[in-house]
């Protein structure tokens, strides 16, 4: 059983990876978004630009949110597949909550348009969360042995 044990290690670093990945870009991409609010709202010298800055901080809000939360599912998978086991437990709950998100997402994408693109990246935001849960949880069954 050892060699399951570590292949479920190894998916669960390749996760880890991912996310931590995920979490860096989505929090550069976020402040970005969040600065050129911000300097929309200060150079447009038009009247009716303040609806778009307050989306825009939205969506940045909400994706620097959702990037922290990628990088804290990475960083505690990566430490739980090393070993730390306080960490892979609090990876498992991540995870849960990463996948219980990524269903409600893809039934809010329901009501909106259903294109092959929106369709495809709606399967992965649930596939991704639910095979790092699934090796989480395998490297956690290891542990118990």
């Amino acid at each position: 059983h050892k060699k399951g044990g570590e292949s479920m290690k190894g998916l669960l670093k390749v996760m880890s990876i991912l996310n931590i990945v995920l979490g860096v870009l989505g929090s550069i991409g976020a402040v970005i978004i969040l600065v050129g609010s911000g300097l929309i709202g200060t150079l447009a010298e038009v009247e009716d630009t303040e609806g778009v800055v307050v989306l825009l901080i939205i969506v940045g809000v909400i994706g620097l949110i959702s990037a922290i939360f990628d990088l804290v599912c990475g960083i505690f998978g990566m430490k739980g597949a090393n070993g730390d086991e306080k960490k892979l437990n609090t990876a498992i709950k991540l995870g849960w909550v990463g996948l219980i998100l990524a269903v409600v997402s893809i039934v809010l994408s329901l009501v909106g348009d259903m294109t092959m693109d929106n369709i495809l990246s709606t399967i992965l935001s649930v596939v991704a969360p639910a095979i790092f849960l699934i090796a989480a949880k395998g490297v956690k069954k290891e542990y118990e042995k």
